[in-house]
This record gives C-alpha cells, sequence and structure tokens, in this order.
C-alpha cells in the first residue's frame, strides 16, 4: 500500500471502506483506535500526509490542488468497494477537494464525506504567502486548545511539531475555494458544543456543498472532540456506516 495510507483493520469481507483525514498539523495515528470502536466489516484507513511521523523527511504540500491530484493517483486501487472520506478540521477540506478531484477524473464517488470541526468552504478567505512565525504558530496551538502547555514550552517537541503545522496552514490559507458544482454525495458535519471557531452556524454551510442529503450533529467537547473523546463519535460513524454499506453508490 501506498505511504500514503495506513491500514489502521484489514477484513477481507469489508463492505465499506472509511478513509480518515487528520487536521493541520496532525498525522494518521490519531485514529490508531478507531477500528475497536467500529463495525468488523468496516476497513478504517488513515491519511498520512507528507512531512510527519514516518514520512517527516518528505517535503510537506504547501497548496491543496497538487495536494489531491496526489492522492487522487495513490488512492484508486483502494476504491473497490463502497467508502467514505471523514475528515478533522483541515483535514475536512482536503477530504471534500479529494470528492471533487476524484470526480473531476470520473472515477468512484464516496458515499458520503463526514467534516468534523470545520467551518464551510465558502467561508474561507485565501491569504497566498501566509508565513508565521513560530511565536504565531504557538499562538495558533494555544487558541485552538488540545495541546497542553508543557508541551508548548518545549523547544524539542517544537521543533518536530511546528514544520508540518506551518506546512498545512499554509496550505490552508492558500486554497482560493471556487464554488464548484455541488457533489452527489451526501455532506454530514459535525460540531463540538465547545467549540468557539467553527459554531454550528459556520458549519451548516456546508449545505450548499451538496445536492444529496446534508445533517448537523453536535457533540460535546471542543475542537478536538474527534480525538479526546471519540466515542460519541465512533457510536454515530458506526450507524452511519452500516446504512451506506447497504444504499445505493452515489454517482460520480
Amino acid at each position: 500500500m501506498s505511504d500514503s495510507f495506513l491500514r489502521l483493520s484489514k477484513h477481507a469481507d469489508a463492505s465499506v471502506r472509511l478513509f480518515c483525514f487528520h487536521h493541520a498539523g496532525g498525522m494518521a495515528a490519531m485514529f490508531s483506535r478507531w477500528p475497536a470502536g467500529l463495525p468488523n466489516d468496516v476497513d478504517a484507513v488513515a491519511v498520512q500526509l507528507p512531512g510527519r511521523a514516518e514520512r517527516y523527511a518528505e517535503p510537506a504540500f504547501r497548496r491543496m490542488e497538487p495536494l489531491v491530484r496526489y492522492l487522487a493517483d495513490e488512492i484508486r486501487p483502494l476504491l473497490e468497494i463502497p467508502f467514505v472520506f471523514f475528515g478533522h478540521s483541515m483535514g475536512a477540506k482536503v477530504a471534500f477537494a479529494l470528492a471533487h478531484e476524484l470526480r473531476a477524473r470520473a472515477v468512484a464517488a464516496p458515499r458520503a464525506v463526514y467534516v468534523a470541526a470545520s467551518a464551510a468552504p465558502c467561508l474561507s478567505a485565501p491569504t497566498p504567502g501566509w508565513a508565521p512565525s513560530d511565536d504565531d504558530l504557538i499562538a495558533y496551538l494555544t487558541a485552538v486548545g488540545g495541546t497542553p502547555q508543557q508541551v508548548l514550552a518545549d523547544p524539542a517537541v517544537m521543533a518536530v511539531v511546528l514544520p508540518p503545522l506551518r506546512a498545512d496552514l499554509a496550505l490552508a490559507a492558500a486554497w482560493s475555494y471556487s464554488e464548484p458544482e455541488p457533489l452527489s454525495c451526501s455532506i454530514h458535519a459535525l460540531v463540538a458544543e465547545g467549540d468557539q471557531g467553527v459554531t454550528a452556524a459556520r458549519a451548516r454551510l456546508w449545505e450548499r456543498e451538496t445536492k444529496s442529503a446534508f445533517t448537523l450533529t453536535t457533540f460535546a467537547g471542543d475542537h478536538f472532540f474527534v480525538r479526546d473523546e471519540p466515542a460519541e463519535v465512533l457510536s454515530y460513524l458506526s450507524r452511519e456506516l452500516r446504512r451506506h454499506a447497504t444504499v445505493r453508490e452515489a454517482t460520480p
């Protein structure tokens, strides 16, 4: 399998495949325990972007367009069964952009795209050339929460954390949303009650990106509820995945 994907579970008779996309500065390992909370017929795969973990020596992508072209090439051998995308924060935008790239290539479409802790793309304002300092990045991590203060104060840890975060945020900042034709698959937004940056109102605008069904579900927690409070998310996804394993496939 490509280095872009970490197989979290493998079932020969899997009926649906779940692709998980991490947040800015994150890595595939955040989803490593998910299979234990998912149905046995779900094949879970986490996307591992370059520039982190075992791919640390590889240059990270700083623009969305080449990233999704790369992922579309890499993912095709894994689309032989029904599949869905799940993205957290920046990962939601990557999953969404990849779904559009697959449609442009007229290949298999996801049954659904799940977007967690992510404001709708129509609210994005591109800022190409954004070049944050280390202090800017640490301030960002402080603002979104989820990173202990002792970690933020450790220069050795920050030397590993900040480079992929800088690249990912630059990618998100440079992405230009062009109001594409809505997707044929359903879109489902997940938000946390305590996420001050991604309110239900900001997530609800994802509805305009689909011709199919849209739902908005609220969970307890903050911006990192997917990572820190996964039980309810996995229970929700398990119900959803059972449904997607039996419904008619979406058209690209």
